[in-house]
């Protein structure tokens, strides 16, 4: 995997359900996202015994990203790292600021967010999940920063929906890798079945009208993908 990726997934595709199980819930349970996503998932239970390497994300919800701002995620991420492991200078940094009773400043949480990162070896995954759902007029703004404040050891995963007004943001990015996801008509297949066997009624219902695998098929072709 480069330093630098942004998987590109359509509208529906479960993208959010992809990058959750990606981290290991087990790490990172909390009051703000109660489950994980399966890329996030794998990532953490393979380097869940690497102290060289570890995993963060932030996910960018629409009904609570409006006040976000660039600081404010750059001191999510911080906390992210912190809670697993902090450097003992990072530990003392922030004390001091709570024993002054003083606001860490913009650039102060920056810098200790660079040396958390740095003390991996191995770098650290920081996955961003629906970039889609930030703001339009932020959207560049923080994907400018992300990839030009944070260090190198910092490999960056993007998800969004394929929008050209988004993968334009990433033209003049370099070392990026776009990876297109769609969900697949057999996956869906198995999914439509799924919920007909578990629902009785909708069973019935489809016996009484068309037949149903023309449900199924008509299902999967509007889906399109998503």
């Amino acid at each position: 995997m480069t330093s630098r990726a942004h998987p590109i997934l359509t509208a529906g595709a479960g993208k959010t359900t992809l990058m959750y199980r990606i981290l290991y819930f087990s790490i990172f349970m909390d009051a703000d996202n109660q489950f994980r996503t399966i890329v996030i998932q794998y990532l953490q239970h393979t380097y869940l015994d690497e102290p060289a390497r570890t995993t963060i994300h932030f996910y960018f919800n629409h009904q609570s990203t409006t006040d976000i701002t660039v600081p404010r995620l750059m001191a999510y991420l911080l906390a992210e790292l912190v809670k697993q492991r902090a450097l003992n200078t990072t530990i003392a940094k922030l004390k001091a600021f709570k024993d002054k009773n003083f606001k860490p400043s913009d650039s102060d949480i920056l810098a200790m967010l660079k040396e958390e990162i740095n003390s991996y070896d191995n770098g650290v995954y920081c996955v961003f999940d629906a970039l889609d759902e930030a703001p339009e007029l932020d959207r560049l703004s923080i994907i400018n920063h992300l990839i030009a404040d944070l260090p190198s050891k910092a490999r960056m995963i993007f998800t969004f929906r394929d929008l050209p007004e988004i993968a334009n943001l990433f033209r003049e990015q370099h070392n990026v890798r776009r990876l297109l996801i769609t969900g697949k008509g057999e996956d869906l297949k198995i999914y439509i079945n799924h919920v007909f066997e578990e629902n009785p009624r909708l069973n019935r219902l489809a016996q009484q009208g068309p037949r149903r695998d023309e449900v199924v098929k008509t299902v999967i072709k509007r889906a399109a993908g998503m």
